[in-house]
């Protein structure tokens, strides 16, 4: 029987590919390395450095994501929502293939599990 999400392992793959990529060539401190560091050289630099961290703890959070999407494929549990364990729509699943959550469990408007009552 074939896997019916064989096309969306075949794309977290890649995906999970491409951060890899990016997160090994991403170097925060070649603006550092690339200028003479005058006061303003430097803090440029440092803006620099600040924006490709950013990056990089983006892209693996984003590899992390993928990561568990692969692994909730194995295991069989992909498409179920990890708080409720309802199903996740094709069509939120379809637009963000790592979801790992229903949009009911998504939307803070509708989780009331952190709301209090006044008494």
């Amino acid at each position: 029987m074939a896997d019916p999400h064989q096309e969306t392992r075949r794309l977290l793959d890649r995906r999970a590919t491409l951060l890899r990529e990016r997160i090994h060539h991403i170097d925060p401190t070649a603006a550092r390395r690339d200028c003479l560091l005058d006061t303003g050289d430097a803090a440029a630099a440092a803006a620099a450095e600040t924006e490709q961290l950013a990056l990089r703890d983006r892209a693996r959070d984003a590899l992390h994501d993928v990561q568990a999407a692969l692994h909730r494929l194995d295991t069989g549990d992909y498409g179920r929502c990890v708080y409720c364990g309802r199903p996740i729509s094709a069509d939120r699943l379809d637009a963000v293939p790592t979801a790992d959550t229903c949009t009911e469990c998504a939307d803070p408007a509708t989780n009331r599990s952190t709301d209090t009552e006044d008494t």
